[in-house]
């Protein structure tokens, strides 16, 4: 089973990017001396930008669940034991140093759920080694740290 998650804005991208706006236009609006104007004029672009383009969440797009998303390495000779770790929901042994293999970790505390998927590390780009594994949030409170 692959899942797929797509980035979406959550309400702290929003809440930067009005802060921004608000501060701009404060700096624009009051009697201020030209550079705190040109200041404000600068923070107005910034906060435009950064509406359009930061989007720290995820989202399962079939269920529209939020999720968050957290990342862990191993090193690549233990790959058999990750890998069998997963695929038994047993806890994954072994110290989370090294970057042969990335695990990507997709949980949500409303729904109770995490998604993990396991990707080795081939010269320039990782690559997914595994399908994707649904568990309990629970049983991944020690990955999530």
């Amino acid at each position: 089973m692959n899942k797929e998650f797509i980035k979406v804005r959550t309400a702290t991208d929003i809440a930067i990017s009005v802060s921004l706006f608000v501060f701009a236009i404060l700096l624009i609006v009051l009697p201020t001396p030209v550079s705190a104007r040109f200041c404000g004029f600068l923070l107005l672009i910034v906060g435009a930008a950064l509406l359009a383009i930061l989007k720290t969440g995820w989202q399962d797009p079939k269920t529209k669940e939020r999720y968050c998303k957290k990342h862990i390495f191993f090193p690549g000779g233990c790959k058999a034991e990750v890998l069998e770790a997963l695929e038994n929901h047993t806890d994954i042994s072994g110290e989370a140093k090294g970057e042969g293999l990335m695990m990507e970790i997709y949980y949500s505390k409303q729904s109770r759920k995490a998604f993990i998927s396991l990707f080795e590390y081939v010269p320039y780009k990782y690559r997914p080694v595994s399908p994707t594994f649904e568990y309990a949030i629970d049983e991944v409170t020690k990955l999530l740290g």
